[in-house]
């Protein structure tokens, strides 16, 4: 059985810059969306799930590419974040975007930090890379593939959010343990979680690429 807990790494480092660049809440009818996902991949024992949620969300649509290798993105990162070295575990969701930005993978990237704009940014525009404290209730889905935030804060994680339902109350998440967990890698969280962990730290990235970003008339407003 592996160490769960070599599969976090991730750090809550707030900078209040990126509330410049909070994504613009969209208008939309729509009650669910799931963007079709990329491969499935497993970040084995190596705290670098920055990377994997990167690649996963470069490889879904609305707009799929051949990105970096998520373990090569997770250590160039390091080069990128908040912290002096590479002398620990995991890297920042703000790194990711960095060396995306800095490759010319993306054009720019934007943030959500409470359901009002995540919610509305997964039903029209894209999935998004979540970070934010893993509880021992969430290593495990239950019978019905929900994780939840109970027991206590093991580390820090990274996944993508590629999907919302508004008539059940869950977002779907592509995490990066391999398809044995969950349903073939993917689990559901309820509104009331996320909420909870974006509350407490939590954040949510995306990608802001070419083929929407054209028509948005506030996409020069972001990183």
């Amino acid at each position: 059985m592996r160490n769960l807990q070599h599969l976090l790494g991730r750090y809550s480092f707030e900078d209040e810059r990126d509330y410049d660049y909070i994504l613009r809440p969209t208008l939309t009818d729509r009650k669910v969306r799931k963007w079709r996902r990329g491969p499935m991949t497993d970040q084995g024992t190596v705290p670098s799930c920055v990377g994997h949620g990167w690649y996963h969300l470069l490889t879904s649509t609305p707009v799929r590419q051949e990105p970096i290798a998520a373990n090569v993105l997770y250590y160039v990162a390091q080069h990128f974040d908040e912290w002096d070295g590479e002398a620990y575990d995991g890297t920042s969701v703000r790194a990711g975007a960095k060396v995306l930005k800095f490759t010319k993978c993306i054009k720019s990237y934007g943030w959500a930090f409470n359901l009002a704009t995540a919610i509305p940014h997964l039903l029209e525009k894209g999935p998004l890379v979540a970070g934010f404290d893993w509880y021992e209730g969430m290593f495990a889905p239950d019978q019905r593939n929900i994780i939840k935030t109970t027991g206590r804060i093991a580390g820090g994680h990274c996944v993508l959010i590629y999907g919302v339902n508004l008539r059940t109350g869950f977002f779907y998440i592509q995490n990066s343990w391999g398809k044995d967990w969950g349903y073939k890698g993917t689990a559901r969280i309820s509104f009331e979680d996320v909420e909870k962990l974006l509350k407490h730290g939590g954040e949510c990235c995306t990608a802001l690429e070419q083929s929407w970003l054209q028509n948005q008339p506030h996409g020069n407003n972001l990183q």
